[in-house]
């Protein structure tokens, strides 16, 4: 019986989620800060790095359901992906007296995203409610150009690193989220701070880099794919009800 406790407490639904939208909008904008991750596997003769990024993010949502204390959303943002690789040549391998070090980025990657997520929201007090959420998200990736050689690299008029790359077949693309966050409300707004970690179900680019042609190391084949992974922190604000059409008295 004891074990049954907490599941029971838990079971004791409010009204938390309808609680929360007493006084303020459903729709919300959000910023979102996220770190999209990138697979590095295998060893590379010129040490390529394919490497995580930090990128904003802007975004809207609509709190569409409120039933006790869940909470069902859906929302929309944009983001770029700015791409970063580094690579380092041994001086041994192509004929200089130092090391060669090369970074490189590339930019724009847009990608636009359909979030769906239940949230559970527990009250704290008048003003503070935590949440936790779960959901899934559809991403739409323009740029699908197939299968193509992704770049080389010369040196002494020399090819060292060349690439192959391949992208998603389908610019549709999804993923599955969860997350926690807390809820501040003050007279006028209301603010959400949350951290959302996304799995992607596919990844969105894979990489083959070709290390060839080095006087003393050995050729190498390594993988560095675009998971679609990411982290996210975000803030999102909620207007107080009637901030565009205030009620006539």
């Amino acid at each position: 019986m004891l074990c049954m406790i907490p599941f029971y407490t838990i079971a004791q639904n409010d009204d938390d989620a309808v609680k929360l939208f007493e006084n303020n909008s459903k729709f919300s904008f959000s910023i979102k800060y996220q770190n999209l991750y990138w697979s590095n596997e295998g060893d590379s003769s010129v040490f390529f790095e394919a490497q995580d990024t930090w990128v904003p993010a802007l975004g809207l949502e609509y709190n569409f359901s409120q039933r006790k204390n869940w909470n069902w959303s859906v929302g929309f943002f944009v983001r770029n992906m700015v791409r970063k690789d580094s690579q380092t040549f041994l001086a041994e391998d192509v004929g200089l007296s130092t090391d060669l070090t090369i970074l490189s980025s590339e930019s724009p990657h847009w990608s636009y995203h359909l979030p769906v997520d239940l949230s559970y929201i527990k009250e704290v007090n008048d003003w503070f409610f935590i949440s936790g959420h779960v959901g899934l998200e559809v991403m739409y990736y323009a740029v699908t150009e197939g299968d193509d050689l992704g770049g080389s690299t010369g040196i002494n008029n020399i090819t060292r690193r060349i690439s192959f790359e391949s992208e998603v077949d389908s610019p549709i693309t999804g993923g599955a989220n969860i997350g926690l966050g807390f809820y501040l409300k003050s007279k006028n707004t209301m603010w959400r701070i949350d951290m959302t970690y996304h799995y992607h179900f596919v990844d969105i680019i894979d990489q083959a880099v070709l290390a060839t042609n080095l006087d003393v190391s050995p050729d190498t084949v390594t993988q560095h794919n675009w998971t679609g992974d990411y982290l996210s922190f975000s803030i999102n604000i909620f207007p107080r009800k009637g901030w565009i059409f205030k009620s006539k008295k």
